[in-house]
C-alpha cells in the first residue's frame, strides 16, 4: 500500500482514501509462498434492472449494465496483487434499488524461529458516504479485519457506516459507527502460523447514491529490531477466482 492515494468523486459523493506509507527492507517482505492460500476476490452488483446484475471473482472491477443520464450507474471493484489489496463500491447517480459489494480475503504469515510471537502493525483507511432524495435512502459500509487463518477468531476489526436508513447491512450494531476510520493498530502473531486480512465494501440505495472504500497494510512493528533479520513477512499469491 506504499504511496497510495486514491480519490473518487461525483456530483453527489466525494470519497478519499488517505495515504499510508510504510518503508520496509525488501528482504523482510515477500509474496507467493507455497504454503499460503491465494487471495480470494468477490464482486457483485444487483439492480432493479435485472440486466444490470453482474458478479465477478477475479481482481478488477465490474460495472452495472444500465446507465442514468448517460453515466455508468454502479461499480464494484476489488484488487489484490503484490501483497496489496483494495475494495471499492460506488454509485454515481440516483436510481431505483441497487446494491454493490466487493471483498478481498488475503493471507499472511511470519516465517521464522518456531514457538515465538512477533509484533506487527495493521494500517487501514476506510471511507464511506451516501446521499439520497427526500423520499429515498441509502448506505455505504466498509470494514477491514485481521483474523486467524481459519476465520474463526477476529484479532482486530475496524468499520465505517454512512446511512440514510437507521443503520447499514440491516444490522443495528452499525448505527453508531463513524463514516470513516484510520487504523494504526499493533498486534502480535505466532510465527509460522497463517492469518488473514478481510476487506469488505457494501453499498445500497433506493433513489440514492453511495460509496465505500478500504485500503489496508500489515508490516513489522518498527520497534521490532533486535532479531527482525531472522523473520520474513510473506503474503498470498495474487488473486484467483473464488469458489462458487
Amino acid at each position: 500500500m506504499n504511496n497510495k492515494n486514491r480519490s473518487r468523486e461525483s456530483s453527489a459523493i466525494v470519497v478519499g482514501v488517505a495515504v499510508v506509507a510504510v518503508l520496509l527492507p525488501a528482504a523482510t517482505r515477500t509474496a507467493s509462498p507455497p504454503n499460503l492460500p491465494p487471495a480470494v476476490i468477490n464482486e457483485a452488483i444487483s439492480s432493479w434492472n435485472s440486466h444490470c446484475n453482474a458478479s465477478h471473482s477475479n481482481a478488477g472491477s465490474i460495472a452495472g449494465g444500465c446507465t442514468v443520464a448517460g453515466k455508468a450507474d454502479v461499480t464494484a471493484a476489488a484488487y489484490y496483487a503484490n501483497a496489496t489489496s483494495t475494495v471499492t463500491v460506488y454509485q454515481n447517480a440516483y436510481s431505483k434499488t441497487e446494491k454493490a459489494s466487493a471483498s478481498v480475503t488475503s493471507y499472511f504469515e511470519v516465517i521464522g524461529p518456531p514457538d515465538t510471537t512477533v509484533p506487527l502493525v495493521f494500517y487501514a483507511n476506510g471511507a464511506t458516504s451516501q446521499a439520497h432524495s427526500q423520499s429515498g435512502s441509502s448506505y455505504g459500509f466498509a470494514s477491514a479485519a485481521i483474523v486467524t487463518g481459519d476465520g474463526r477468531t477476529i484479532l482486530y476489526r475496524a468499520a465505517a457506516c454512512s446511512h440514510g436508513f437507521s443503520n447499514c447491512l440491516e444490522n443495528a450494531a452499525t448505527a453508531g459507527l463513524p463514516n470513516a476510520f484510520t487504523v494504526q493498530q499493533s498486534f502480535r502473531v505466532a510465527s509460522n502460523t497463517v492469518y488473514a486480512i478481510v476487506l469488505n465494501a457494501v453499498g445500497y440505495s433506493n433513489d440514492g447514491a453511495f460509496s465505500a472504500a478500504v485500503d489496508p497494510d500489515v508490516t513489522f512493528d518498527p520497534s521490532f529490531r533486535s532479531s527482525r533479520w531472522r523473520y520474513s513477512l510473506v503474503f498470498s499469491a495474487d488473486a484467483s477466482p473464488a469458489p462458487h
